[in-house]
């Protein structure tokens, strides 16, 4: 374990258990010293050793489910595919590519608050350090493709039969591994739009591909479940964490970060000609070219945008309602006083099993403490009267953003963390702050969703085998799903 990952990083941290996504079938054996040798049996039925050695088994990132307890805690696991050591052994061999650098908007509120200066300031020292120590040609932000995912999600949803609720986001990799591999029977509730990361690591393939071209995306993204996601397709190369970037840092003798960091504070630079020119050639280029931010929570604001586009269409007023923690949301769509549409935010495994098991039937009831907030204008949902206490039911919402991580992706397992002696709350409220620091996007979404087709994407956007699983009909059961989770 290294100082990468740490148990004490989670705060919902479930102890690793015997059993494992793949499990091997274990025989009661005396204990006797067995010697790891391959062996080979004859037709006769004889057996003959071979000579050789067995190598050691490993667990590839397919194999496994982001529990807290075997991925999430385990680096060896983690890192196997996807690590900056990968990334700096492949661009060491490979110098003929194009290089292109992918940040998610959780990302660049970690970095800019743990060095403390403001967002695009970070953006501009991100591509400083890559251009001059790596050669990366460019930087993109994956907000069009989350811009691009919101279009789709509104679609899917209200294309479905209106009495089909509570489908379920497949934004977050490790809550969709989680249902793949414990809870088939909900499947068809998870929603086939894929993430922003493979949209956008998608939409940077295709509009560089040129003959003979070759491209290398690289993303840093809030969380090690990202690298999950990305080892089930082929537009994202390498996923790093802030963390991981950190270390990179440190350990490369040519980066002097408080140098480059001196240097853009120095510099008079225009942020708009800025994120066009490191922009690949035929890029989206309205507005903020996806550098900007959208209405809605820190995980994406995918439950928000959802009802804000059945707002467009119906009128009214949202409503925001709390649940037992910050961890649950209800959005209502309130239409002369009639709720037309629900959304749902739930994060932290501990939730997202009590959502399950509702789902699956059980449907036992908890008194929670409630908050009514109504937004006003378009400026977002904001809080202002409590009420009476009432049942929150994320079963009954037509969508429910779902997250592994408790807090959301802002607080990420791959996000930089406090130091010791600090607070984490206080922390994430800072991480927050710097990721409200972003202005609200100005993407015409007719625009982009025409610039996205003429790259084909409008094939990719949405798949039946939704955002990271392209083998579910051969999901391998576990024995006893719930020894995954015995020390809860």
């Amino acid at each position: 374990m290294t100082s990468l990952l740490s148990a004490d990083d989670l705060n919902d941290f479930i102890k690793p258990s015997v059993a494992c996504i793949k499990p091997v079938e274990e025989k009661q054996r005396d204990h006797v010293e067995l010697e790891i040798e391959e062996v080979e049996i004859e037709a006769n039925g004889e057996v003959k050793k071979s000579g050789r050695k067995l190598e050691r088994a490993q667990i590839s990132l397919t194999d496994c489910l982001a529990c807290s307890g075997c991925i999430t805690s385990s680096e060896e696991v983690l890192v196997a595919q996807h690590s900056y050591k990968e990334f700096i052994n492949f661009w060491n061999e490979n110098k003929d590519f194009e290089y292109v650098l992918s940040l998610s908007q959780q990302v660049r509120a970690s970095l800019s608050n743990a060095f403390d200066i403001d967002v695009k300031k970070m953006d501009i020292v991100l591509y400083k350090l890559f251009s001059e120590y790596f050669n990366f040609q460019y930087m993109v932000s994956v907000n069009l493709g989350r811009r691009i995912a919101y279009d789709a999600m509104f679609k899917e949803i209200e294309n479905r039969d209106v009495s089909d609720k509570c489908v379920m986001t497949s934004i977050c990799p490790g809550w969709v591994l989680y249902v793949e591999k414990t809870h088939k029977e909900i499947l068809n509730k998870l929603s086939n739009v894929k993430s922003p990361q493979y949209i956008t690591g998608k939409l940077i393939k295709e509009v560089l591909k040129k003959d003979e071209t070759k491209v290398y995306n690289l993303a840093i993204m809030p969380c090690f479940d990202k690298k999950l996601e990305a080892s089930r397709d082929d537009v994202v190369d390498c996923v790093i964490t802030p963390r991981e970037l950190i270390s990179m840092i440190e350990e490369d003798e040519r980066i002097d970060i408080d140098k480059i960091i001196e240097e853009v504070l120095n510099e008079k630079v225009d942020y708009g000609d800025f994120i066009r020119k490191i922009s690949p050639s035929g890029w989206f280029e309205e507005g903020d070219c996806g550098w900007g931010d959208d209405l809605g929570d820190a995980s994406g604001g995918y439950a928000t945008n959802y009802l804000m586009k059945c707002q467009d269409k119906f009128g009214g007023e949202i409503v925001e309602i709390k649940g037992r923690n910050e961890d649950i949301v209800e959005l209502q769509l309130v239409v002369d006083g009639e709720v037309r549409r629900r959304a749902g935010i739930i994060n932290g495994f501990k939730n997202i099993q009590n959502l399950v098991r509702k789902l699956k039937g059980d449907k036992s009831k908890a008194t929670r403490r409630t908050l009514v907030s109504r937004r006003r204008g378009r400026g977002g949902v904001t809080r202002d009267e409590e009420v009476p206490k009432r049942e929150i039911d994320l079963t009954e919402c037509n969508v429910v953003q779902v997250m592994a991580c408790p807090g959301g992706c802002a607080n990420g397992g791959g996000q930089i963390a406090v130091g010791e002696e600090g607070s984490s709350e206080e922390w994430l409220g800072q991480v927050l702050i710097r990721y409200r620091e972003l202005p609200s996007e100005t993407i015409s979404n007719e625009k982009l969703l025409a610039w996205s087709h003429r790259h084909g994407l409008d094939t990719h956007v949405v798949s039946p085998t939704r955002v990271v699983s392209q083998q579910d009909n051969n999901l391998d059961e576990m024995a006893d799903p719930t020894q995954l989770f015995s020390s809860w």
